[in-house]
């Protein structure tokens, strides 16, 4: 006796758009796999990368990719694993969610089980040491890439939304304030800028 109907037809997303033959579940836990063995920086860096990537191909488009950049960031949970979880979800339904999520997971935990151990025994190599720091460049850069265009998309000021992030940020860096009042600064001050806009 036949299954139940799937949510959604094969082929087509639940929103109804059409669905890359790459991009059902296979497709998405190969994607997303690649995206995080190439990633370091953390989860905003892979979220970064993930909507360049699925926008640049036409799977999702720039306004998709950045509502679900504001909801992978407000709900509890790692950013990245949110995104993922959300953009398969679009394209492939609850097994395009669990195909994407375990694609970003899978390479961190492989590559913890077998190349952790020799970090930890080399980590004052200068090679290594310069490594570490070149990834560190480059994921800041991205990452400020992202917040930038969520400044952008969120706020609609591209020059001076920021000032209240940078503020906040400054703040928990250089005044020791604590994060939670570095947070409360940074939204108030956008708050603040949407109330004087309307």
């Amino acid at each position: 006796m036949p299954g139940p109907a799937p949510d959604h037809p094969r082929g087509v997303r639940p929103d109804g758009g059409p669905v890359s033959a790459a991009m059902g579940p296979a497709g998405l836990y190969w994607e997303f796999f690649k995206l995080s063995a190439v990633t370091f920086g953390g989860g905003l860096v892979l979220v970064a990368m993930a909507r360049e990537r699925l926008t640049s191909r036409g799977i999702i488009s720039p306004e998709e990719s950045m509502e679900m950049t504001n909801l992978a960031s407000l709900v509890p949970g790692p950013v990245a694993i949110n995104f993922a979880a959300l953009a398969g979800h679009r394209l492939s339904g609850p097994a395009g969610a669990a195909a994407a999520v375990l694609g970003v997971l899978s390479p961190p935990f492989i590559s913890v089980l077998i190349l952790g151990p020799y970090f930890l025994s080399h980590l004052s190599n200068p090679m290594l040491q310069g490594f570490v720091k070149g990834v560190l460049c480059a994921s800041s850069a991205l990452v400020l890439k992202a917040v930038l265009q969520s400044a952008r998309h969120n706020l609609g000021a591209p020059r001076a939304v920021p000032i209240a992030g940078l503020v906040g940020f400054l703040g928990m860096s250089l005044a020791g304030v604590p994060p939670l009042w570095g947070l409360v600064i940074s939204i108030g001050g956008c708050l603040l800028w949407q109330m004087r806009a309307c």
